[in-house]
């Protein structure tokens, strides 16, 4: 295969790579490009403005039927992701640094993503009408779930509940998740035949919002990434995420094939079940741990490179493994 040919086939994940070397080495452009982080505000509504643009209706109606799906999601976000994590830092106790430590028992409590796991779904060939609403109902068990399992995992975060404010959560849920699809499903009825024929621009407007919020998640974390800690520090913790991370998707896989999950919905279930939240996270934790304590560094970075392992894996998974396990043509309008 040729260098150009080699190019076109993985322009994607050289993509996401780029923004992640642009987010590291230009981080004061964010400010410029992001203020206050508006740009990327409204790029997450585009996102899912767009991803309600393209679904069928009539699929959507179909796919909120899958019990056994969001049950098999919501089980792998809230249990078997968290006392996976426990059990395989067993051996790591003393060997970690402690806040690191109770940071990477943090992130296992966190609920998956609100747009990437949803958009991710899409451009593979997943199901996105689970991914939305899996994220959705993540987010909203999180309030009263991550709590909980802190105060079992994590002995100084006993009495955390009360720590969020549930109504803030649920508003922030319907505002970015629901109204943005729904003004897609909307906008669809009398441009159906449109949207069908321009599905390659729509699927390359998402690609290109892609890359622009990785780029502003790496841009504003790469201070946080360099000053808080040594990276040396870091090796062991991020290479624990990394094997962590892959257990965890190789998991979800084969459990999907075990139950007999169609391709989209194992698809699916690889990226809303593998994906933890940065948007939430940080916040959730701040409230609970502090966020002037001199320990908070340590705590949010695993985190912040968890985050950024999930994206570059989604893109790998997207751009390679998806088109060899899957088969992942376009659903039918």
């Amino acid at each position: 295969m040729s260098l150009k040919q080699q190019l076109k086939k993985n322009w994607f994940i050289l993509a996401i790579i780029a923004s992640f070397v642009l987010g590291l080495s230009l981080p004061d452009a964010e400010g410029f490009i992001n203020p206050g982080g508006r740009t990327k505000s409204l790029m997450v509504y585009g996102l899912l403005f767009l991803s309600g643009l393209s679904i069928p209706t009539e699929r959507i109606i179909e796919d909120l039927r899958e019990f056994r799906l969001h049950i098999f999601i919501q089980g792998a976000i809230f249990l078997v992701y968290p006392l996976v994590t426990w059990m395989l830092l067993l051996p790591f106790q003393g060997v970690i640094q402690p806040h690191i430590l109770i940071g990477i028992l943090a992130l296992a409590c966190l609920p998956s993503t609100v747009s990437s796991c949803i958009v991710f779904s899409q451009l593979s060939g997943g199901n996105v009408t689970a991914a939305v609403f899996n994220a959705a109902v993540s987010n909203i068990a999180s309030v009263f779930i991550t709590p909980l399992l802190f105060s079992f995992l994590i002995p100084s975060a006993e009495g955390v509940f009360g720590a969020i404010n549930a109504g803030e959560v649920y508003l922030k849920l319907i505002r970015i998740i629901l109204v943005p699809i729904l003004a897609g499903q909307l906008v669809r009825i009398p441009f159906r035949e449109l949207i069908t024929r321009r599905k390659q621009i729509l699927s390359l407007s998402s690609n290109l919002i892609i890359f622009f919020l990785i780029y502003f998640a790496v841009a504003r974390s790469s201070e946080a990434i360099i000053s808080s800690a040594s990276l040396a520090l870091f090796a062991l913790p991020v290479l624990f995420l990394l094997v962590l991370h892959l257990l965890i998707l190789f998991g979800l896989y084969y459990a999907g094939l075990l139950l007999g999950f169609d391709e989209r919905n194992r698809l699916t279930a690889l990226f809303v079940g593998s994906h933890k939240t940065l948007a939430l996270g940080l916040p959730l934790t701040a409230a609970v741990f502090g966020s002037n304590s001199p320990e908070y560094g340590f705590i949010i970075l695993p985190l912040i490179f968890y985050y950024h392992i999930q994206l570059i894996s989604s893109g790998i998974i997207r751009s390679h493994i998806a088109p060899r396990l899957f088969s992942c043509s376009d659903p039918p309008d």
